[in-house]
């Protein structure tokens, strides 16, 4: 292929691809560290964060800590960290997938470029429903579960 010859845009998908790998790793490594943090929950702020929820649903008002300034800034910091993981994961996944796509395009012939954009495209229509709007309880009703114990039973 013609961009290919050049040598540049090699580089480049690779480079994206790296983002992409480092993005994914360093968000499982927060979204582990935000479960643990979640684990970790005392009584008392498991209850503090019953009444933050209560609070939002409009039944409580909660007056903030006074903490300092400083405080204020680490909490906001971890708040913000707590919630990258996702998207941090998800950022990483498309940058994955156009560093693979622009490396097959810039060194595969035609038939192996359609393959990956096919099975790209082909994967992502699973990941899509999980970002749509869903009700769980519906969607279980739909499975056939059964603990491994009362297969043995039919």
């Amino acid at each position: 292929m013609g961009l290919a010859t050049t040598g540049k845009p090699i580089p480049v998908a690779s480079a994206i691809f790296l983002l992409g790998l480092l993005a994914d790793v360093f968000g499982a490594i927060l979204s582990l560290l935000t479960a643990r943090w979640f684990e970790m929950l005392t009584e008392e702020e498991v209850n503090a964060l019953r009444e933050h929820w209560d609070v939002e649903s409009g039944i409580e008002k909660r007056e903030p800590d006074n903490h300092s300034a400083f405080l204020r800034k680490v909490d906001r910091w971890v708040c913000i960290s707590l919630r990258a993981g996702p998207y941090l994961i998800l950022l990483g996944l498309v940058c994955l997938i156009v560093g693979l796509v622009m490396y097959a395009s810039t060194t595969q012939h035609l038939a192996v470029l359609i393959l990956v954009c096919v099975m790209c495209s082909g994967c992502m229509a699973f990941v899509v429903p999980f970002l749509l709007r869903h009700d769980r309880k519906n969607i279980l009703a739909h499975f056939r579960l059964q603990r491994r114990s009362d297969a043995f039973y039919l």
